[in-house]
């Protein structure tokens, strides 16, 4: 039986679609005395570019308001401060800005470029960061809060994300624009931007006085969101887990977060300890100030086994808030009565 050759199908090889970045309008020209090389970032309210400063040839970031920020009033004050705080609060680890303004309708500010990445971002690239390794970190960022507070002013957006690790392992605090002046000349030179009763920051990092007011919270509102970065840190995830906004809010209000050492079991329990105390409900029962945080963790790296020294810290903090609590209502009693005697 004579069989047919039937003729084989040729198949074409199919090219796979090519898609083409849209070309941003902005890279190759000059803002602020800066030519814009590359785009480097970018997010809802702003772009960022690597460029290079005319005047002496330094490569420079160049943060650039997108324009539906632009138009916005209370985004374009909250942009000005930032440039205005950092400027003024000169720090290692706090970014440098350079300069600030308008060109155009682009509203920029240029900084020092730095080589690293956001902490945010290498948690969630490479997983959460080694105990010892974190605790350099915090270390340099309780030192940059110690230098906001004792210049007057509170950051109120700690968070992962707001601080950049460079490659040489700084950790520098960035995005000044919700912080909070509490010295009259801090206050002279910007507005406040925020109003008694808005919650303002970041709900994941934020204390509870600062969900029930953000106007009102002092330094240990930083403390706080320091504790809560850390956290983040050392288990790769927020203290609070929830599907929506209100119900993280809800959560930072009336529960404390899961226990660190049942996340992370090679998380000392010194560090463990201080973490928690940092993230304590009540403000007065936190570490007085950033310079105390700074002091303690070196002693729980020194001694990470040792949790009786951060207990007694913590019990000697309730033991004065109590006192406090006794002595004042005495006082004034007594200038009541001293008031009352003079009046006969």
């Amino acid at each position: 039986m004579r069989t047919i050759d039937r003729p084989k199908a040729v198949v074409q090889p199919v090219t796979p679609p090519v898609f083409h970045r849209p070309v941003d309008p902005l890279i190759g020209r000059t803002v602020g005395g800066c030519r814009l090389e590359c785009r480097i970032g970018s997010g809802a309210l702003a772009m960022v570019y690597r460029a290079i400063r005319q005047a002496d040839q330094a490569t420079v970031a160049v943060k650039i308001l997108t324009d539906e920020a632009a138009a916005d009033d209370d985004f374009r004050a909250r942009f000005k401060r930032e440039a205005e705080l950092c400027h003024r609060l000169a720090h290692p680890n706090i970014i440098t800005v350079y300069d600030q303004g308008q060109d155009g309708k682009n509203h920029f500010l240029v900084m020092e470029l730095v080589d690293g990445g956001s902490m945010e971002e290498s948690i969630d690239r490479d997983g959460p960061l080694p105990w010892l390794k974190a605790a350099e970190l915090f270390l340099q960022l309780g030192q940059a809060l110690d230098h906001l507070r004792r210049h007057g002013v509170i950051h109120r957006d700690i968070k992962p994300a707001n601080i950049i690790i460079t490659n040489a392992g700084v950790a520098k605090l960035i995005d000044l624009g919700f912080a909070k002046g509490t010295l009259r000349e801090e206050n002279s030179f910007s507005p406040e931007l925020t109003l008694s009763g808005v919650a303002l920051g970041s709900p994941g990092y934020m204390p509870p006085e600062q969900v029930l007011d953000a106007k009102e919270v002092t330094s240990a509102a930083d403390i706080y969101g320091l504790g809560a970065s850390f956290y983040h840190a050392l288990s790769g995830r927020p203290p609070f887990l929830a599907d929506t906004v209100q119900q993280v809010l809800d959560q930072v209000l009336s529960q404390p977060p899961t226990p660190l050492s049942s996340l992370v079991k090679d998380v000392p329990p010194a560090i463990c300890a201080l973490i928690a105390w940092t993230m304590h409900k009540d403000p007065r029962q936190r570490p007085a100030s950033p310079a105390v945080f700074v002091r303690e963790l070196e002693n729980a790296v020194y001694q990470p086994g040792n949790i009786k020294r951060v207990e007694a810290q913590c019990s000697r903090r309730m033991d004065l808030t109590t006192l406090l609590f006794i002595l004042v209502p005495v006082i004034l009693l007594l200038i009541a009565v001293v008031r009352f005697l003079m009046k006969r």
